[in-house]
């Protein structure tokens, strides 16, 4: 399994501080290999830490230093800004570790496979959202096992032994050198270099470097080439998605989920999309297992393996009812992420001024839009469900640019530039790329007003131009 050999040793360094440089020293001393794991928008910070009563230096390199410091050995993910993945959105999970894994490869000029979940910290949820919608081919967590075996779940991929465990750590490499296996076994140690520098335990690392090393019948690689073997290929996050609309006649006004087919298609991504819309509706009764529609919803999610499942509310509801809002949206997130779906909310929009539900209300499309927003956003943030802002684009439009009309003449439903623009946003939320410059255009009188839109949807989900 590991170039002909049963037995293989690995190491696994957090933070990528500056410390790195002496124990690669060691490593490259001694011949062994190990994975450093690098938060990417937090290279160049300086700072240090308290540890057991002790300031040690936790300065990280600038970027450029980078592939030169950890040439030989193997670059890897430990999220953008060492965020704890089980508090933040399910948008944000993907963010976190997508965004870390391709600043990474780019930077050092390959491609990275792997992530380390800061202090550990994950839950199934996260799991789902890695395994389904970021490159990750495998993720280190903070917990140890006695076992030398080959882990299945690479996603949750449990190390033998810390560092600083300095008896656990000797007994266990004992072990492992006298072992005679007839199936392969791996032996993985990680921690974080610059703990050396808390009781001065560089001599003791050496030593246990010159214990492990020099084994004719033991690999020596990175957890790249242990984990995955030398034939791996990288795996491209969001191919082939199914997506599932739950909605009502926002959605089926101009066939958004076609629209968003189109969008996706035209920027070279694979998408199947499927649908459960009636008009008027509200999500209580797609969630309603005893409503017709309700029953649609539960026999769809029960049959099919969806990726992603947008969720979009009667127009008013989420501010004339939010508790009601708020309780289907708990509701159906549970459902979708027991698929190993994630949700996503489509936030819809104001009423065209004119309207008469404003005037029930006492509401005006700017206020009926900002309130939409808030609304869907705290059901968001509470479920950690990622919210496609399509209404504060349409207001943005709206204000802005009063000459594409987003409305249909009943100043509430979509016009055919109104789903585009929808359709955008959503494009832009699910695989987070930047809708400006897709060529695809539906809706709209000239290419001009399409970029108007294209700008739009790019600045309501990435908040910026």
């Amino acid at each position: 399994m590991f170039h002909g050999k049963m037995k293989a040793v690995t190491f696994s360094y957090d933070d990528a501080v500056t410390q790195d440089q002496r124990l690669i020293h060691l490593f490259n001393k001694y011949g062994l290999k190990a994975t450093f794991n690098i938060n990417y928008d937090k290279l160049g910070v300086a700072r240090s830490l308290i540890r057991e009563g002790v300031t040690v230096a936790h300065c990280k390199p600038q970027p450029y230093e980078v592939p030169g410091i950890y040439a030989g050995h193997e670059v890897a993910g430990h999220t953008l800004t060492h965020a704890h993945l089980p508090r933040v959105s399910d948008d944000e999970v993907i963010r976190q570790v997508e965004d870390d894994i391709k600043k990474l490869s780019g930077l050092v000029g390959y491609d990275v496979v792997g992530t380390v979940f800061p202090c550990g910290d994950f839950d199934d949820r996260v799991i789902d959202l890695m395994r389904n919608h970021t490159s990750a081919a495998y993720a280190r967590t903070t917990k140890h096992t006695d076992s030398f075996e080959p882990q299945k779940d690479l996603l949750r991929f449990e190390a033998n032994v810390h560092h600083c465990q300095w008896d656990r750590l000797f007994a266990m490499a004992k072990e492992f050198i006298e072992m005679k296996p007839q199936t392969p076994q791996i032996f993985y140690i990680w921690g974080h270099a610059y703990e050396f520098d808390i009781d001065n335990s560089w001599d003791k690392m050496e030593e246990f470097c010159r214990l492990i090393s020099g084994h004719d019948d033991i690999f020596y690689g990175t957890n790249r080439e242990v984990l995955l073997g030398e034939d791996y290929i990288p795996k491209t996050p969001n191919q082939d998605l199914s997506v599932l609309f739950v909605g009502n006649s926002y959605t089926y006004v101009n066939k958004l989920w076609d629209q968003l087919w189109e969008v996706a298609s035209s920027m070279g991504y694979r998408v199947s999309v499927d649908h459960v819309t009636k008009g008027g509706y509200r999500l209580c009764q797609m969630n309603d297992p005893e409503n017709e529609y309700g029953a649609q919803v539960a026999q769809k999610l029960k049959e099919n393996s969806y990726e992603v499942v947008f969720l979009q509310e009667q127009s008013h509801t989420p501010i004339s009812d939010p508790e009601n809002f708020y309780s289907a949206v708990r509701e159906l997130c549970q459902k979708d992420r027991a698929i190993g779906a994630r949700p996503i909310l489509y936030q819809t929009w104001g009423r065209k001024a004119g309207h008469e539900v404003l005037a029930e209300y006492g509401w005006t499309p700017e206020g009926m839009s900002r309130a939409l927003s808030a609304s869907y956003r705290a059901i968001g943030e509470e479920t950690k469900a990622t919210v496609s802002p399509v209404g504060d684009a349409f207001l943005d439009v709206y204000q802005n640019h009063p000459e594409i009309d987003l409305y249909h003449e009943d100043k509430t439903h979509p016009s055919p530039a109104g789903t585009y623009l929808a359709a955008l946003c959503l494009f832009a939320t699910l695989y987070r790329t930047s809708p400006v410059g897709v060529p695809y255009v539906f809706g709209v009188e000239s290419d001009e007003e399409a970029l108007i839109l294209q700008k739009a949807a790019h600045r309501a989900v990435f908040g910026e131009e």
